[in-house]
């Protein structure tokens, strides 16, 4: 990386913006600069082009260097800067828990819909939550639902409890540090109205294809199952119907071009009812509830 010269501004996001284009993995340089260099000097983006010419003090100069140095070794944005933007929120994130993606927003989306229509006290489970991103953004837009965030690792769910308390959505969130392969508990048994999960799909042979900001910054049990990418679907195809209400829904994301191989898995056990695509319209989720005796 290249030496960098306390300057203005408008001379700092260009420097930044010309180091973050020689990233391979780095595909909104310009957008990266500015919030670094927001970072650096605590202020807005407004502020930062309100004042152009504003010179950088020697400690803003020091942080936002620092910040593009370690850019440069590959560790997510999201982790320099402490936080994720996600459903409008900023969810706190930080090494060893999984940085929420805009793909996941459609799955959220779909989520809020399907609950609307309900009126009686609702109970969500999130799968594999990670920073509790997905269940935290339904249950701040839907004010009669009671999340339970699950995660086997305990650095994902101090996190989920920080953004919880930020939402001011602690009262209605359990946080639980268990496998979400189950058994879970007996006073699970027929609770849940809605279970979202975003497990880890991708087969461990295409770990190496991902770019290093992912590889190596998101947990790798956050990312693969150590196998095929399935083995989450072919667990919860047996066991989620028992914790599911009978009018319950299942909506889970999927890797990419894996909508057949879930379908399979899942359709002995639920009744798929639609396939949702993300932002890019990739199939990305997959809903489905479970049969009943009169199915």
């Amino acid at each position: 990386m290249g030496y960098f010269v306390v300057e203005s501004i408008s001379t700092a996001l260009k420097f930044g913006e010309e180091q973050l284009s020689s990233l391979e993995f780095d595909h909104a340089p310009r957008l990266h600069a500015e919030l670094m260099l927001q970072a650096a000097l605590g202020i807005d983006r407004a502020s930062l082009y309100l004042n152009p010419g504003r010179m950088l003090t020697e400690p803003s100069e020091i942080a936002y260097s620092a910040f593009l140095a370690r850019r440069h070794k590959g560790e997510p944005l999201q982790h320099i800067l402490g936080w994720a933007a996600f459903y409008g929120n900023k969810f706190k994130v930080g090494d060893g828990a999984f940085i929420p993606r805009f793909d996941s927003e459609a799955m959220v989306e779909r989520a809020i819909a399907i609950l609307e229509s309900r009126t009686s006290s609702l109970e969500v489970l999130d799968l594999c939550c990670g920073s509790g991103a997905i269940g935290l953004s339904i249950a701040a837009e839907l004010h009669d639902v009671r999340l339970t965030l699950l995660d086997s690792e305990p650095t994902p769910l101090k996190y989920a409890a920080l953004n919880a308390e930020a939402l001011n959505l602690s009262s209605r969130t359990s946080i639980v540090r268990a496998s979400a392969l189950g058994p879970f508990p007996e006073s699970w048994h027929n609770r849940f109205d809605l279970i979202v999960a975003n497990p880890p799909y991708i087969p461990i042979s295409e770990i190496s294809t991902l770019p290093v900001d992912v590889r190596e910054g998101d947990p790798l049990s956050a990312l693969t199952d150590g196998g095929d990418g399935l083995s989450f679907y072919r667990a919860w195809s047996l066991i989620l119907p028992g914790v599911m209400k009978t009018n319950g829904i299942f909506l889970t994301e999927i890797g990419d071009g894996a909508v057949n191989q879930v379908t399979e898995i899942l359709s002995p056990w639920f009744i798929v009812t639609d396939v949702i695509n993300d932002c890019s319209g990739n199939q990305r989720s997959v809903e489905c509830r479970s049969l009943t005796i009169a199915d």
